[in-house]
């Protein structure tokens, strides 16, 4: 098994000059934004979950198992529209935990 972190500070939209950011992290509400969907759906173990932390970041961790042809776990935003437009470039800022 292996056990895994990744956190998101930002994810911003490059439309104009100016970033603007997709999704806040700050709000009492921010974690009712996102849902994690795991090999489970499919028969496999593998277990990923998020929180927001103090730093008001997404923090996605979690044990990734290959048990009963499983092998994911993911963290994704609930529908939502976003706004982007032709030509608009997406920047997404990802720290992991340094192990492949």
């Amino acid at each position: 098994m292996i056990h895994k972190m990744l956190t998101f500070p930002l994810l911003f939209l490059m439309g104009s000059d100016t970033p603007q950011p997709l999704f806040d992290y700050t709000g009492a509400d921010a974690a009712k934004a996102w849902q994690t969907v795991n090999d489970g759906v499919m028969g496999g173990v593998s277990e990923g979950k998020f929180k927001i932390t103090d730093k008001k970041t997404l923090e996605f961790f979690g044990t990734l198992s290959l048990e009963n042809n499983g092998g994911f776990a993911s963290v994704r935003s609930k529908a939502k529209k976003l706004g982007l437009q032709k030509g608009d470039t997406i920047i997404a800022k990802v720290r992991g935990d340094g192990r492949e």
